[in-house]
């Protein structure tokens, strides 16, 4: 297991150490450019490769926001057979639309039913430290299908012009 984060990095970090990362104040730790934090999860079957380093299994990638909570992608095996696809939460009853947030130095649009509380956040991330798959707590589905995290180009290209949004403010109906 690792745990990387704006504030730092961790090898093999405890689950009480990563949710004490996730529970950091947002200013100073995770945002506003960069609130995104990775956990990647080795397979104790899979031996370190010749140089050290160990395969991984799965990733989860955690994307703060300072009012929504958080948003989470999976890339790993989802089911018996496995998936190729990243998985993000889609709450069907959420709210509609989108939201311009900062991700990676840049802004992109999230989609707001993708975003979970936190004390459910904290249960996914608690279920994908046990386990290294997608938490039950939450809906997942294909993040490409779902449009759950776009760039300017692409949010145009489902939807049309980008609105003129500020950072973290709600567009297109994303209330």
């Amino acid at each position: 297991m690792s745990l990387r984060w704006p504030g730092g990095e961790s090898l093999d970090p405890t689950p009480d150490e990563v949710l004490a990362v996730m529970a950091l104040p947002y200013d100073g730790n995770w945002g506003p450019y960069q609130p995104v934090g990775e956990i990647e999860w080795f397979a104790p079957a899979r031996p370190p490769t010749a140089g050290g380093r160990r395969e991984r299994a799965a990733q989860l990638i955690l994307i703060r926001h300072p009012e929504r909570g958080w948003y989470f992608e999976y890339d790993g095996p989802s089911g018996p057979g496995g998936s190729d696809e990243w998985l993000a939460p889609l709450d069907p009853a959420g709210p509609p639309g989108h939201l311009r947030h900062w991700c990676w130095g840049e802004e992109q649009w999230f989609r707001a039913s993708s975003f979970v509380p936190d004390v459910t956040a904290r249960q996914v991330v608690a279920d994908f430290l046990a386990l290294g798959r997608p938490s039950a707590a939450i809906t997942w589905a294909p993040q490409g299908d779902v449009g759950s995290r776009l760039y300017d180009d692409e949010y145009a290209e489902r939807f049309g012009p980008t609105p003129d949004a500020e950072p973290g403010a709600a567009a297109d109906g994303g209330g």
